[in-house]
């Protein structure tokens, strides 16, 4: 087709990215503060892995023999960051998901023990969420370093799992 037709130029499907980057934030916080951490004290806990797996399995650790592997951001303007960071979200939880106490052999934690462990029932043993603040570009920078930060540590438990 030829003419003016008065469409505007391609603009991405993203419009509110103030909206994603808390949903991003949002559920990064539950995930470590609901899922990954009390998992990993619950296994703690039973002797299923020891602090000293963790900094041992962190010692060894070397880029090639990562379980997971790092994503790439795949632009530079806002959208494509905030994808980025949305698909990293995604990595992590499917990361999370495969260390699920029902793959970790002879463990069997039910929902009840997560309940217990991650503080539903005693405030006491409940994880603090981290707060965010700031600018939307100060947030997406945080959000990168806590990503990296939170998928380390998964990282390190796996390998503390595999080594057991």
């Amino acid at each position: 087709m030829s003419g003016k037709h008065g469409n505007k130029p391609f603009e991405g499907h993203m419009h509110d990215f103030e909206a994603h980057i808390k949903a991003v934030e949002e559920d990064l916080e539950y995930y470590r503060a609901k899922r990954l951490e009390p998992r990993i004290f619950y296994l703690l806990r039973r002797g299923v892995v020891t602090f000293p797996d963790l900094l041992n399995a962190r010692a060894a650790l070397k880029r090639k023999d990562r379980f997971f592997e790092p994503i790439k951001p795949q632009g530079k303007n806002i959208e494509a960051r905030v994808r980025y960071l949305e698909e990293w979200l995604d990595d992590y939880v499917k990361g999370i998901a495969l260390v699920s106490a029902r793959a970790v052999e002879a463990m069997d934690m039910v929902t009840e023990d997560n309940r217990k462990e991650r503080g539903d029932y005693d405030d006491f043993f409940k994880i603090k969420k981290k707060e965010h603040h700031g600018t939307l570009e100060q947030r997406m920078a945080n959000l990168e370093q806590d990503l990296r930060s939170y998928q380390e540590v998964l990282e390190v438990f796996v390998q503390a799992l595999i080594q057991r």
